[in-house]
């Protein structure tokens, strides 16, 4: 048991690292549209190699159906890292982790309720406007705030990133509940492949009229390779880790982890300082989080 709880604190390290590239990346290289789609085309081009080992090594099984979810999925995701991206350019990596991270819990329970007729549990319910209590603490936009970030530029892109997460948890959750479930690792490659064509082909149109400003050559690019490199082994080490570990277990430590390195991360190398209710706020959201994975 000690070797899953190991893995599951790499899991989070990886995915705080791909946090951490994603902001640094956003607050010093991204200029524009056409470094959005070029970070991106690489990022996913890290994770497709990453799930290209595994089919080698698991064998390849396909259908229509996951081609078809792939699609929906690739559109999700790929819309969740660009509006992730661009919030980063000017919010905190602590508030706009937090508000992804909310949606990717919050919109599939809710999903699975409603549409899946799934069942909740009172500790589940009792934990959604206790969530909403701690977003509103989170989001203290005050004046001073205000000015250093003009407008709130990064609040409805990380709202975007929030549902466009919250949509993540919804298409995998249908995939996996359908009978094609056993095609994951073949769902995840068809996924990053069509997120990189999507990135990859408006990069190329508009490189010659609005450049990138970070050159392949350039120590900028180990950013998106190593960010899609991580998320392509966490998603591996993951599904493991959902297959032998109680939910109960994992999932609280999963999210709850990652976002405590996450802000942790964001402290330490970036020096977001963060107010005392925003602290209680995030505080108490972990808390709601752990109680909604239960």
């Amino acid at each position: 048991m000690a070797v899953y709880y190991l893995l599951t604190l790499a899991s989070v390290l990886m995915e705080t690292a791909k946090n951490v590239f994603s902001n640094s990346f956003s607050k010093t290289s991204l200029k524009n549209n056409t470094d959005v789609y070029k970070f991106n085309a690489f990022m996913y081009a890290g994770s497709l190699a990453v799930m290209l080992v595994m089919l080698c090594l698991e064998g390849c099984k396909i259908s229509l159906y996951t081609v078809g979810m792939a699609f929906l999925f690739a559109l999700a995701s790929g819309g969740m890292q660009t509006a992730l991206l661009r919030a980063l350019r000017h919010g905190p990596l602590s508030f706009v982790n937090f508000i992804q991270t909310s949606g990717g819990l919050v919109i599939p329970a809710l999903f699975g309720v409603i549409f899946l007729r799934q069942g909740i549990k009172a500790l589940q319910i009792l934990a959604l406007p206790i969530l909403i209590v701690s977003l509103a603490m989170v989001m203290d936009l005050k004046k001073g705030e205000k000015s250093e970030n003009p407008g709130g530029r990064w609040l409805p892109d990380a709202i975007l990133s929030m549902v466009c997460c919250g949509l993540v948890g919804v298409l995998q959750t249908l995939h996996q509940s359908s009978a094609h479930a056993d095609e994951l690792y073949s769902f995840l490659a068809v996924t990053f492949f069509f997120i990189v064509i999507m990135n990859l082909v408006p990069w190329l149109l508009m490189e010659k009229k609005e450049p990138a400003n970070f050159s392949v050559r350039s120590r900028a690019i180990v950013q998106p390779v190593g960010s899609g490199v991580f998320m392509g082994i966490v998603n591996v080490v993951n599904l493991f880790l959902i297959g032998v570990m109680p939910s109960v277990i994992f999932f609280p430590i999963a999210n709850g982890g990652l976002l405590i390195m996450t802000i942790l991360a964001a402290v330490v190398f970036f020096k977001e300082r963060l107010k005392p209710l925003q602290w209680i706020g995030i505080v108490i959201g972990i808390v709601a989080m752990c109680m909604l994975g239960i």
